[in-house]
């Protein structure tokens, strides 16, 4: 495996979705579609319903606790922006437990469809980093409650790599700061009250599965025991 794995890219899972509505759902639906927002809006959907269209297409994602109005808008106008997305080669993933909702580009393969979301490219101390975070997630003792880390533990973990990248200790370290950056910037590591204490997006639970985090880990775990 290369120690860099330039190529390595956030998988998700495909969407689960609901069951679509009747005929006379539709019917329903329809005839409460706003007129329009100005002049000549053909438009179907609401003021907030287009918001998370919006939302949802320029991502990361949807928090329910975060964007009220947004995941509100979301739950009432679910099937038609399912289909808005579908228009331009998106899927919907929504997790009513996480209360988080996301779009993804859609997977067929060898399908040749456009890809319209940028992908996360991950160099080998990101997906460390994010083995990290995922295994945080997967051990916390209540499902239920916010996973945090602090600096300290991140460095800590991520320093076990160091034997396997080409660097000293100081662009070991600079490594390391660019991972969490790009964690923050993504919204996969929250910033919290607390300097250097993080809230682990529970996002990670729909886009990096356990079997995943198993097979990647075995890498890296074999890894770490051919430089020790």
């Amino acid at each position: 495996m290369s120690k860099q794995a330039d190529d390595a890219q956030l998988a998700q899972p495909a969407p689960q979705p609901h069951q679509a509505p009747s005929i006379s759902d539709n019917d329903e639906v329809l005839s409460e579609l706003p007129q329009g927002l100005w002049p000549g809006d053909v438009g179907q959907l609401n003021f907030d319903s287009r918001r998370a269209l919006l939302a949802l297409m320029k991502g990361p994602y949807i928090r329910a606790d975060k964007h009220r109005e947004l995941w509100a808008a979301l739950l009432a106008d679910e099937t038609i922006i399912r289909s808005r997305l579908a228009d331009v080669f998106l899927e919907l993933v929504l997790d009513l437990d996480l209360g988080l909702a996301f779009a993804k580009n859609v997977s067929v393969p060898e399908s040749g469809m456009p890809k319209v979301m940028r992908s996360l490219p991950l160099k080998f101390i990101d997906t460390a980093l994010l083995l990290f975070l995922r295994s945080s997630l997967l051990s916390a003792v209540d499902q239920n409650e916010p996973v945090m880390v602090d600096r300290e533990e991140i460095n800590s973990h991520l320093m076990l790599y160091q034997a396997a990248d080409s660097t000293d200790e100081s662009g070991f370290e600079k490594r390391i700061n660019s991972a969490v950056s790009k964690m923050v910037d993504n919204s996969i590591l929250i910033k919290t009250d607390t300097p250097d204490r993080f809230l682990v997006s529970p996002v990670l639970s729909l886009v990096f599965g356990p079997d995943q985090v198993a097979a990647i880990s075995a890498q890296y775990n074999s890894l770490l025991s051919q430089e020790g």
